[in-house]
């Protein structure tokens, strides 16, 4: 499902006159500036559709916040199509134009070497007897033209000529041609006839194929090479002289070897479009699967860290009761263990006051809440201490000069003060019970002063020490 397609589930539409644009806002179901902003739009009749962000679910939030992830498969689609096709005309159209190029290379000097030989046999056999006999060479006569044409086709029998045409050398007019119906026609020689008569061998090629001609009922395949080559006297020795006498035109048909081509090309397009599409369905099915499994370990991946998250609060949260608990009880603790050692002291020097002691003690035992089943903060990290070796003996302490100064001003114990600053926290503030507990205990309750110096000479004073997390700590010794 689409980030889309999700806020579309999620959203709840609010119809109203004016739809002008699509609106969609997210909210809190608790925000006042959310309610004043639907009211807004409630007022002004305009259609809109919210979310409210607090009342779905962590993966549903997950869904949205997080960004989709790459599709590579859509990529590789798109690209792969292209690249195969791209691939495949270039190399049917490289591997083509090469063979045709070498066909056209080799039907040439074919061609050339039959026109000579055509030259060779025309003068030998109709050249020179003829002007022996007639003593002049005219066409006109038909039994001349009869032996020309005789000679000609004895020669070209069973090869692959479409047909011989010799050109005058005086005009561009056909003398002869294997083809009756062009006898006499002139100017069908064009610029290669010119060449020819200045010495220079050349070709043309006249073709009509392509690819669409293979369809079944299309135009047939044309292909024609047409070479054009002097018609040279050759002396009694048999060696040619630069006279000229016409111009011999031979026209080969190379339809069937252009076909061969084109049949050539269209079977490297077929076999590469086969093979190239059975590896691009390989790796689609692979690059599918692979991307499968990686939308299976993100899906896994937000999963985790939802919990991770939600652990996170639950541990902030304990920790934050813990702490609020400790700094709340520990005073309280520190009041209750004074008024048992005032107790003590009453039940001996004053027995008529007692009363305050006990009733100091039983209120701190009801904020305390007293040692419950399961209560077990104090004993565990007493264990855990001991289990890691950080229970450490008051006699081994060595006080440092710190530590002294401060037992001096305060009268707490030196070696204590030491291990405070071993563990790392650091004193804010010393805390005298003196005024407190003759302002708010003894003052009050008509204790007497004896009792008040003992109390104070066995708890003088209460610290307040910051730790290493930066949480404020009380203690007294």
């Amino acid at each position: 499902m689409t980030t889309k397609e999700l806020i579309d589930n999620l959203a709840i539409k609010v119809e109203g006159e004016n739809a002008k644009r699509e609106i969609t806002i997210f909210t809190l179901s608790t925000c006042m500036w959310c309610k004043k902003c639907k009211a807004w739009l409630n007022g002004r009749n305009i259609k809109y559709r919210y979310v409210d962000m607090d009342k779905i679910q962590a993966s549903q939030k997950s869904e949205i916040y997080s960004p989709r992830p790459f599709r590579l498969v859509k990529f590789f689609s798109y690209t792969g199509l292209g690249l195969v096709l791209i691939t495949t005309m270039v190399l049917s159209w490289v591997i083509s134009n090469y063979a045709k190029k070498v066909m056209l290379q080799r039907s040439e000097s074919y061609s050339l070497l039959l026109a000579e030989h055509v030259n060779r046999q025309v003068f030998l056999q109709f050249v020179l007897p003829t002007a022996l006999r007639y003593g002049e060479i005219a066409l006109r006569n038909p039994a001349q033209f009869k032996r020309l044409d005789t000679v000609v086709r004895n020669t070209t029998e069973g090869l692959k000529v479409d047909s011989v045409t010799i050109f005058d050398s005086k005009e561009n007019i056909i003398s002869y041609s294997t083809l009756p119906d062009e006898v006499g026609v002139r100017d069908m020689g064009g610029i290669e006839y010119e060449r020819a008569l200045n010495g220079n061998s050349n070709s043309r090629l006249i073709s009509k194929a392509s690819l669409l001609n293979l369809i079944p009922g299309s135009e047939p395949i044309s292909s024609k090479l047409m070479t054009f080559i002097p018609f040279r006297r050759e002396n009694p020795l048999s060696e040619r002289t630069d006279e000229i006498m016409g111009v011999t035109k031979v026209v080969q048909d190379l339809s069937d070897d252009m076909e061969a081509v084109l049949r050539l090309q269209l079977s490297i397009i077929v076999i590469s479009i086969l093979i190239m599409g059975t590896l691009f369905i390989i790796l689609t099915q692979i690059v599918t699967k692979a991307d499968q499994i990686n939308e299976a370990r993100a899906q896994e991946r937000r999963r985790l860290e939802d919990k991770l998250h939600h652990a996170e609060r639950l541990a902030s949260l304990g920790e934050m009761v813990a702490s609020v608990s400790h700094e709340i009880k520990n005073p309280l603790g520190i009041v209750r263990s004074t008024a048992e050692i005032l107790n003590k002291r009453l039940k001996d020097q004053a027995p008529t006051s007692k009363h305050l002691a006990e009733i100091i003690i039983n209120c701190a035992d009801n904020e305390l809440g007293g040692l419950q089943e399961k209560d077990v903060v104090v004993l565990t990290s007493k264990i855990v201490s001991k289990a890691a070796g950080r229970v450490r003996k008051l006699s081994e302490v060595k006080p440092g000069k710190r530590a002294r100064a401060i037992s001096k001003r305060t009268g707490k114990d030196a070696k204590w003060l030491q291990m405070i600053f071993d563990e790392g926290h650091e004193i804010v503030a010393i805390m005298p019970l003196k005024g407190i507990i003759r302002q708010h205990i003894v003052n009050s309750a008509g204790v007497d002063q004896q009792c008040t110096s003992q109390l104070i000479e066995h708890e003088q004073a209460v610290c307040i020490t910051r730790g290493r997390d930066g949480r404020i700590h009380t203690c007294g010794r």
